[in-house]
């Protein structure tokens, strides 16, 4: 972010890029803003914790959001911005930019087996090309806790739904047509990112502490583990390559992990139910402050979606320290770049996936 003098920065975890119909550069910040980025520079003036060579811009407020958290978001064909909100649920912005622009809540709760159920952690959503619906995840049921007057502890929530190891998480739909909302899926332990194929016929989406990547048909709602737990970190933000995408596999999808495992994290991994429930229950007791830490990592997974053996299925790039950039949470295909954004950092990666 390129500050003007005497400006506070906006660019406060940036989870979510976004790009809109004309290619115009979002993002989601953990105070609750949409904000543009544009007029690019490259600055050769070395830049505090990220060295030469970077890529400026000027960020500008478009839109207050509220009070809510958002995390992830995509445009649909006719502007309008839908918001996975980690406090509200799914939102929408429509009219952006013009008089009359506001937040409207679109779902806040879903009928599940017969009972209103809450969304208490929307997390990230995809927008299907064919028919305009919102595909989005319900993570699970802790709430986030709100932490001062504009942010949220998203990441407190997610390491004590890990901990407590209940599998309660969904991939839910909401068609714009009849303004109802279903459950396509349940049982998952954290779902995550989730993304739509540039033909809607499936949903590619992560379940963070399984360590699994799923394909969900939608067609016939049968599921695919893609990877199932043969991971070097937690798969968090994905996104899949749609039309005009030129790399060498135009048919992937895509992956970002923003934590190796520890070795705390390894060894309740590896007991089997029901031994971990002991270990379970002594670190649900522990004082916030001493939550399994966040191993810092940065993980890029590139996934050939229509590939039948595991060897040439995935790629990944690493940065096994997160030494030059890290705690990757959410990443956008736009252009034949990856963009990279997270929950902590105040910058946005872009990796140039045609090198």
């Amino acid at each position: 972010e390129r500050l003007e003098e005497n400006k506070e920065p906006l660019l406060k975890g940036p989870e979510t890029i976004i790009f809109d119909n004309d290619g115009t550069m979002f993002a989601l910040t953990e105070e609750g803003f949409l904000v543009s980025l544009t007029d690019f520079r490259e600055d050769d003036a070395r830049v505090p914790d990220l060295g030469t060579g970077v890529i400026t811009a000027k960020v500008d407020l478009v839109a207050d959001l509220g009070m809510g958290r958002p995390l992830g978001g995509k445009f649909d064909r006719d502007n309008t911005l839908y918001i996975a909100d980690a406090h509200l649920g799914l939102t929408r912005l429509r009219n952006l930019g013009r008089n009359g622009s506001k937040v409207e809540l679109v779902a806040s709760r879903v009928l599940d087996h017969g009972v209103w159920s809450q969304i208490l952690y929307a997390n990230d959503c995809a927008i299907g090309p064919n028919t305009g619906s919102v595909y989005f995840t319900d993570s699970s049921e802790i709430a986030p806790d709100r932490v001062g007057t504009r942010t949220y502890d998203t990441m407190y929530a997610a390491k004590t739904d890990y901990i407590r190891g209940s599998k309660t998480g969904r991939i839910l739909k909401y068609d714009p047509n009849t303004d109802e909302v279903e459950v396509l899926a349940r049982s998952f332990h954290f779902p995550n990112g989730i993304a739509v194929d540039k033909d809607e016929t499936y949903l590619f989406f992560a379940e963070t502490f399984s360590l699994r990547l799923w394909k969900y048909s939608l067609k016939d709602g049968s599921l695919e583990q893609f990877i199932n737990g043969d991971l070097t970190g937690f798969p968090d933000g994905v996104d899949c390559a749609w039309k005009g995408f030129t790399s060498k596999l135009s048919n992937s999808c895509y992956a970002v992990m923003p934590s190796a495992m520890t070795p705390i994290m390894k060894v309740v991994q590896k007991i089997g139910h029901p031994f971990d429930m002991f270990f379970r229950t002594i670190l649900l007791g522990l004082p916030k402050f001493l939550a399994p830490p966040v191993k810092l990592y940065g993980g890029v997974l590139e996934i050939n979606m229509e590939s039948n053996t595991m060897q040439n299925r995935v790629r990944c790039v690493q940065d096994p320290d997160g030494t030059d950039i890290g705690m990757l949470t959410g990443v956008t295909v736009h252009d034949d770049k990856l963009y990279l954004g997270s929950l902590r950092n105040d910058y946005i990666g872009v990796y140039d996936d045609t090198e």
